[in-house]
């Protein structure tokens, strides 16, 4: 740990309050390294270890950011990291993906990051696509092009206060993740009353020439794309049903997330879960009823904006068509496609109370 020194003779100041140590007697408390930096050390020792390497926008995925500025933000953080304890050495720039690493790596101490990743076994002549794993390994088809780190992406858990009573498993929106779900929805209110939250992140998928977290890469998606992403969402259902009961374990979510939880409810019916949450978003074609009759499909809560310009809220009333319906109590005028936290806690609030009564 470095240790700032001063001139011989110069007055030396007292120790810096708040329990730091003088670790050499100068009587000046050591730089502690910015949390920032803790949190990357922490991402790369635990997902990029000795051999790997990542880019700056795949390591601001992984913080549970997005790319773009994100990655910028990345690059100006590991600028400033000179703690070897850091392995920032394995972190390149987004062109590493289709051409050679050594053309691509950081522009303020490229020799350096060379000599460590060659130290590590990396061939630089290469790029890191030909390297790379794909999410599920055999179970994907090679025409679905799921990002090399999407497998890396963790569920976020947000235990209850006192007694299990009930779990929500969230699904959120295209675009987002886990962590940010986390860090911007209201779930505090639920967690004190003994709810379990459990927020899966969606795979991070190339759309086109973009890539992003999305569940499925089509408004209109075949079944099998659908199934594919559902399957774990369905693993994590049963784990919570076989513990507090399936009656007490309950799926929602946003937009893309809402589509997804609409089609877990229909599929797997009150069998295995209690009820479903669906906000601003509507039905898949693909979804269908065969595999449950209506008498035995859960509860679906729905809430769907009139000012929504993404989610038709015609076309999803329609949708629904069949369904054991109950629209969300709460005003909808002028509610658009980005719903509000606190017009999002209500209505997640009130579809709870509903599903859960006596949980």
């Amino acid at each position: 740990m470095s240790v700032v020194r001063r001139p011989s003779g110069a007055t030396k100041r007292p120790a810096a309050a708040g329990g730091d140590k003088d670790e050499d007697g100068d009587g000046e408390a050591p730089k502690k390294k910015p949390a920032a930096a803790n949190n990357i050390k922490d991402i790369l020792e635990k997902w990029v270890p000795r051999g790997r390497v990542v880019t700056f926008e795949e390591l601001s995925f992984l913080r549970g950011g997005l790319g773009g500025m994100g990655s910028v933000s990345i690059s100006k953080l590991l600028n400033e990291v000179t703690d070897d304890e850091v392995p920032w050495w394995r972190v390149v720039r987004a062109g590493a993906l289709t051409g050679p690493v050594n053309e691509f790596l950081q522009q303020r101490r490229p020799e350096t990051q060379a000599e460590r990743l060659m130290a590590e076994g990396v061939n630089l002549d290469q790029p890191l696509k030909a390297r790379e794993e794909v999410r599920r390994y055999s179970d994907v088809r090679s025409d679905v092009p799921f990002h090399p780190l999407s497998h890396l992406v963790q569920t976020q858990v947000l235990h209850p206060i006192g007694p299990h009573k009930r779990t929500l498993i969230w699904l959120h929106g295209r675009d987002n993740t886990a962590l940010r779900c986390r860090l911007m929805s209201p779930w505090k209110e639920q967690c004190n009353m003994g709810t379990k939250i459990l927020l899966p992140n969606s795979p991070l998928q190339r759309e086109m020439d973009k890539v992003r977290f999305c569940w499925f890469r089509s408004e209109d998606p075949d079944i099998g794309e659908v199934e594919d992403v559902a399957r774990d969402i369905m693993d994590l259902i049963r784990v919570e049903g076989s513990g507090i009961g399936p009656q007490n374990v309950c799926v929602g979510g946003y937009s893309q997330g809402a589509m997804l939880a609409i089609h877990l409810a229909v599929t797997l019916g009150t069998k295995n879960m209690g009820g479903a949450i669906a906000l601003n978003g509507w039905k898949l074609p693909c979804t269908t009823a065969s595999t449950a009759s209506t008498a035995k499909q859960p509860k679906l809560m729905t809430f769907n904006g009139d000012a929504d310009a993404v989610v038709d809220p015609i076309r999803a009333r329609a949708s629904f068509a069949g369904l054991k319906v109950v629209h969300i109590c709460h005003p909808t005028k002028g509610v658009e496609h980005a719903i509000k936290p606190n017009v999002e806690k209500q209505v997640i609030d009130q579809a709870m109370a509903e599903l859960c009564p006596n949980a």
